[in-house]
């Protein structure tokens, strides 16, 4: 920052000129750079970026009788407000829950909600890193027509992190018809980082039903692996 003052041939000046930003202060003429906005050019961050905006839009382009069904689904399905559960979420906020991550993972978008709760079996998951694979073991096969895992992960978290949910990053992996879901070539796209042994990750892991919309509770832990 610079400061400086006008001379004969201006009495005062203002605003920005090539990248500077001109101020004037009790002290005199303020001459500082502008601020620049940085934007995210990650093909994670444009896809977040998009899929939000798209799944946005299609609530838009509903008929009133198909978003007045999502707020009733919203109630139905006891969805409530992450800092306020005694309320329910909107029907808007319901629709973008689960089409947002139908959209991310590719799979087919529900624009009528289903009035079934039934959820999938729990998956018992566990982080495991074997043979230089990064790996969720599960309890059960994953049934590749019925639901999609929704997986995180973290990067590497120091000794004294034990909250991480804001690191958590969405895996594009597919999901496998097996009991095994490998997440070692997601996780170096992500992070840029190859998973070693050793290493302090945060992870959560849920199914989605692509039958009815219905969700598991997330499962979530830090794992040394």
């Amino acid at each position: 920052m610079a400061r400086g003052k006008l001379g004969h041939i201006f009495a005062s000046i203002s605003g920005h000129i090539q990248g500077l930003t001109i101020q004037q202060g009790l002290s005199g003429t303020i001459l500082r750079r502008t601020p620049h906005k940085c934007k995210s050019s990650s093909a994670y961050a444009q896809l977040v970026q998009f899929a939000t905006q798209y799944t946005q839009s299609l609530w838009v382009n509903l008929l009133p009788s198909q978003q007045a069904e999502w707020k009733l689904y919203a109630q139905f399905a006891a969805k409530v407000q992450k800092h306020n559960p005694g309320h329910s979420i909107s029907g808007q906020a319901c629709f973008f829950q689960i089409n947002f991550y139908r959209f991310i993972y590719g799979s087919t978008i529900l624009l009528t909600p289903v009035f079934d709760l039934t959820k999938p079996t729990d998956l018992d998951p566990l982080l495991t890193y074997s043979g230089g694979q990064l790996v969720f073991s599960l309890g059960r096969l994953a049934v590749i027509a019925d639901e999609l895992l929704i997986f995180k992960l973290t990067c590497p978290l120091g000794s004294s992190i034990n909250n991480c949910e804001n690191k958590l990053k969405i895996m594009l992996s597919p999901t496998m018809g097996s009991n095994t879901q490998i997440q070692t070539s997601q996780y170096i796209v992500r992070f840029g980082k190859t998973p070693v042994a050793g290493l302090r990750i945060g992870w959560a892991i849920t199914s989605h039903s692509l039958v009815n919309g219905s969700f598991l509770p997330w499962y979530k832990g830090i794992t040394t692996i």
